[in-house]
Parts: C-alpha cells; structure tokens; sequence
C-alpha cells in the first residue's frame, strides 16, 4: 500500500476541508483498487465512510476516484504544504453547453419551419451542478459534451427533414439530458469518427 507522509499542516488543511483520516484511508484503498464491495459488505462504517466520499465529490456515482479526490492525494504528497486546490469548472463551458441545447422545439432548419409548443432549458443552476459533477468524474471534458449534444440536435433536425414531423420535440428537457447521461452515446459516435450526412438543402419555406 502506498504510504503518505502527512505532516501537521497537512492534518490541518484537512479538517479545514472536513476530511477525515478514515476517509482519506477508505479514498486510498480505492485508488490502489482494492475491491470495495467485498469491504463495505462486511462492515457498515466502511459503508458509510464509502458513500460520504460519493457526497464530498471524491469519488464518482460508480465508486471511482474523481478529479478533485486524485487532486486531494496529489495534495498529500507533496513536499512543499500549500491550501488544496481545487481545480475550477470552466464556467465558459457551461454557458457554451447551455447555448447549444435547444431553448425550444420551434425551430427552423434548411428553409423549413417546424413548429413546437414546450421550452426546453429548464432548471439553470441544477443544470451547472451536474455538468460541473459529470466534469469532476473525469470521464468526459466539457468540450465532448458539447460537441454531443450539438451532435444529437442535428441529428434531430436532419430527422424532422426526412420524416417531415418535428422530432426536436421528442428530445428531453436540459436537465433531464444531462442527468441520464444522454450525451454518452453520441460522445461514443464522435470519437469513433461517425458523422450525420446532412441532406441537400430544401427549397423554399414549409411548414410542417
């Protein structure tokens, strides 16, 4: 097991951060992949001490060490103490995700019109907590998720061409979007390199 050197400022900007020892020893099992399942199963505190590390952000939904728990043992490793940092969520990417997700599913695309009837960015701020989490698993950037769901209203868009009916409107509200993970398949698309084909651009002005 890897052995830390945790010196008196080190303990002190611990508690100022409401970190305990058991819970940095229960993140360091973790992060040397012991199997926790097996651990919790047989002890409730180990339990417990496992699921408060989920609460805190240090690991992920999935039991995984996120970035701001490998940021907390890079801290204690380090020779020279300073404040732990943690590393800020681009608030640009944010606003650049918010923007690209359909304010409503009236739209119009290549000369035709589709109308639609409900707004789709609902919740603002829960909006931002769960991008910032989603971040801070470290499984997918700001810019993926982006490009995804740019990737899906097109999709939808060059879908109600095709089908002549508004398929945006069977998209989900912003949130709901995000707290599914239904930007995942379509980060799986794009980095195997599959494009949407966009159809020849239509004529004129229909509504549909």
């Amino acid at each position: 097991m890897t052995t830390l050197k945790l010196t008196k400022e080190h303990f002190e900007e611990l508690m100022k951060r409401g970190y305990t020892l058991d819970q940095l020893f229960v993140l360091m099992l973790v992060k040397e992949g012991h199997d926790m399942e097996a651990l919790c199963t047989n002890s409730m505190k180990m339990d417990a001490l496992h699921q408060s590390l989920i609460r805190k952000g240090l690991l992920s939904s999935e039991g995984k060490v996120t970035l701001q728990g490998n940021d907390l043992l890079d801290f204690l490793n380090t020779k020279i103490v300073s404040s732990i940092t943690k590393k800020k969520q681009s608030s640009s990417d944010f606003d650049e995700w918010w923007e690209s997700f359909p304010s409503t599913d009236h739209f119009e695309y290549k000369g035709r019109v589709f109308t639609g009837s409900r707004g789709m960015r609902v919740k603002k701020e829960n909006c931002r907590l769960k991008f910032n989490a989603i971040l801070n698993e470290g499984k997918y950037t700001g810019k993926q998720i982006i490009e995804a769901t740019k990737y899906v209203v097109t999709m939808k868009k060059e879908l109600s061409l095709t089908k002549k009916s508004n398929e945006l409107t069977y998209l989900t509200n912003s949130y709901t979007f995000l707290n599914d993970g239904q930007f995942e398949p379509f980060i799986e698309l794009i980095t195997k390199g599959v494009r949407i084909e966009p159809e020849a651009k239509a004529s004129g002005s229909t509504d549909v």
